[in-house]
């Protein structure tokens, strides 16, 4: 099973206002796309007319829209928002840190401190890397 949120639960996590239904949702799309169990947002009200038409059980914007049957999520900053929320749906890889023992690092590379070479990765000897940095293949 996926990841899954109350619309409640998200409103907290990405500081705005539920109106309406607190229904759990289960990704975001966009506003042309979206169906039930999904969020998706309104930048601007000159989009509004997508709103009512939307199958989303929720849409992040800056107001309400009249005529639409989705709950909403509303902000001061519906992008910023909608951007943490797509985060929480979708969280960033997390790699593990270090060299991986099948990486190749030449003995003349630099690499500072706290930087994670990924397996089969090869690292050349003009290569520097500051603190923290990743190396990919």
């Amino acid at each position: 099973m996926g990841i899954e949120f109350r619309l409640s639960a998200l409103a907290e996590r990405i500081g705005a206002i539920l109106q309406g239904e607190d229904a759990v949702v289960t990704g975001v799309a966009s506003i042309g796309e979206a169906g039930p169990g999904q969020v998706t947002f309104l930048a601007s009200r000159k989009f509004a007319r997508f709103a009512i038409g939307t199958k989303a059980s929720a849409i992040v914007a800056r107001s309400r829209v009249e005529g639409s049957g989705a709950a909403f999520l509303l902000s001061d900053d519906p992008v910023l928002a909608f951007a943490r929320l797509v985060e929480l749906f979708h969280p960033p890889e997390r790699r593990p840190s270090g060299i991986s023992v099948s990486a190749s690092v030449h003995r003349g590379a630099r690499l500072g401190k706290d930087v994670s070479v990924a397996r089969s990765a090869t690292v050349p000897s003009f290569f520097r890397a500051s603190s923290s940095g990743k190396v990919f293949q």
